[in-house]
């Protein structure tokens, strides 16, 4: 009887138990499971700001902390210099006149020539993924700065939405 409670209290016993007689198909379906899980990736498309979005921001840099890779596409705006506020450059948005979005760290892309902060700002739609990791980005003045903690997303590819000469 004894035996028994163990044994439901432990069922990852009751598996390697089982083991000692079939090691060379379970061996087999470890490798194949693991492979395929290191390999499997969720796509995931921003749809548009609603009153989700914030649960679905959260929702991507949750998954990335729990180590699921998702490659997300997005609208990413490099705001313009013209704002009056100590605040990071980068936010997810659709308009670099205003905050519509979530300030977020981005890893820019080595390859391109990436736009930077201007008078005018702008839109562009990026693929990538979070990583998990976030940064504390101090802006304003040391005596009253303001720290933002924003999740780093690593950006694949790009491509600029509204352009400006």
């Amino acid at each position: 009887m004894r035996n028994k409670l163990r044994l439901r209290r432990y069922p990852f016993a009751c598996k390697i138990i089982a083991l000692h007689f079939r090691p060379l198909p379970f061996l087999l379906f470890i490798c194949l499971s693991t492979r395929v899980s290191l390999t499997a990736q969720t796509i995931v498309t921003f749809e548009g700001f609603n009153e989700t979005t914030p649960k679905w921001f959260d929702q991507r840099v949750v998954n990335a902390k729990k180590g699921k890779k998702e490659i997300i596409e997005m609208p990413l705006v490099v705001r313009s210099r013209g704002w009056s506020c100590d605040c990071p450059l980068y936010y997810m948005g659709d308009s670099p006149l205003s905050s519509t979005g979530f300030w977020i760290s981005p890893v820019i892309p080595q390859t391109g020539k990436f736009p930077q902060s201007d008078s005018l700002g702008h839109v562009l739609w990026v693929k990538g993924f979070f990583t998990g990791r976030t940064t504390k980005e101090s802006y304003g003045d040391p005596m009253d700065s303001i720290i933002y903690i924003c999740p780093v997303f690593k950006i694949k590819t790009w491509k600029e939405e509204t352009s400006h000469d």
